[in-house]
């Protein structure tokens, strides 16, 4: 008897693996074809720009407009590298396709300090600066979300509100319960306050708040998202320094 319990057990176990598997590999394929499907946008040709002197944001706003892609920029990191939200914009191409422009404008706000560049992230165009091996950047970790929580979101447009009321909404919206840990964050440099600026539609619960989180990072504070049942925490610490780092400040 007691063999057949274990052995019930093993195969219920397995299945459990196989099952959590599936799920997985179905969270692959949908960001894998939402990815394509941005590459795909990116070859796109669209019609000539002139731009002679707008500010960046509003350009990007102009190019959502055009191409109706979800863009996300990660304005901590550009404002670090001494690109600004009004940096003017003077470029021009009479003809080329939605790639071509988007790196012909961030050549156009390069700076000194840094210059900014494009990747493809969970389907969105992300605005960012290069990783640089000597000065990493501290990440968003996001653990799994419960399924039935990571429901599709038609629209999110936050233009600065704060994010104590962005993280309220997200519980509205999602039905989660989302505990933060505001003594961490705060530790961490990132006050209930912070200005969250993310435009994005269409896209699954995780993607906005990761996008959400990333908008409040300094790069020099490691936040984690994971969840605990119908639960969902977020906690941030300072990312540890470098032991040249500390010798420097001694």
């Amino acid at each position: 008897m007691a063999t057949n319990t274990k052995v019930n057990m093993l195969r219920h176990a397995i299945l459990i693996g196989i099952f959590c598997g599936c799920l997985g590999f179905a969270a692959c394929a949908e960001e894998k074809e939402a990815d394509e499907k941005m590459f795909v946008l990116l070859d796109r040709r669209i019609p000539g720009v002139h731009f002679s002197g707008q500010g960046l944001a509003d350009i990007v706003d102009f190019m959502r407009d055009v191409t109706g892609a979800n863009i996300f920029v990660d304005w901590q990191a550009l404002e670090a590298a001494g690109i600004g939200k009004n940096a003017p914009v003077k470029f021009q191409l009479a003809q080329g396709n939605f790639r071509t422009v988007m790196k012909g404008i961030l050549e156009k706000v390069a700076t000194l300090k840094g210059k900014a560049e494009l990747s493809v992230q969970e389907g969105v165009l992300v605005i960012s600066t290069p990783a640089d091996p000597a000065h990493p950047r501290a990440s968003v970790t996001m653990g799994k979300l419960p399924a039935a929580a990571d429901r599709m979101l038609p629209e999110i447009n936050l233009g600065g509100q704060a994010l104590s009321d962005v993280i309220n909404f997200l519980k509205d919206v999602s039905g989660l319960k989302i505990e933060v840990d505001w003594t961490a964050l705060e530790k961490a440099g990132i006050a209930k306050d912070a200005a969250v600026i993310v435009k994005v539609r269409d896209v699954k619960f995780y993607t906005a708040l990761r996008f959400v989180l990333e908008s409040v990072s300094d790069g020099k504070s490691a936040i984690d998202c994971s969840s605990a049942g119908d639960v969902l925490k977020i906690t941030a610490k300072p990312m540890a320094k470098k032991a040249d780092e500390k010798k420097a400040e001694k």
